[in-house]
């Protein structure tokens, strides 16, 4: 699995929305500045045909690498689009083809 930078997005953004790179690339920014201000106020992103972004509370646990205590924290939760994850997870238990 490969990742694809930042730049490679924006370029493949701009051409389809037929702008420049710079404009592609105040557009994304924008973009996740949103997200994380949803975020950051207790409420969830919900992005159509991808999925949703939430913020979970995970309990207390021991690490076991170091055996410190983690205390409860916040984590980010991504939640995918029931198309998607089909897509991603072919014929999985989770999400069988119907």
């Amino acid at each position: 699995m490969t990742t694809v930078p930042k730049k490679q997005l924006i370029k493949a953004w701009a051409k389809i929305i037929g702008i420049d790179d710079i404009t592609a690339d105040y557009y994304y920014d924008m973009l996740l500045e949103v997200m994380k201000n949803r975020l950051e106020s207790g409420e969830s992103v919900l992005l159509p045909k991808i999925g949703n972004i939430t913020f979970a509370t995970s309990r207390s646990f021991k690490s076991n690498m170091t055996g410190q205590h983690i205390p409860p924290h916040r984590r980010i939760k991504f939640v995918p689009n029931l198309r998607l994850a089909r897509k991603i997870r072919v014929n999985t238990r989770e999400y069988p083809i119907r």
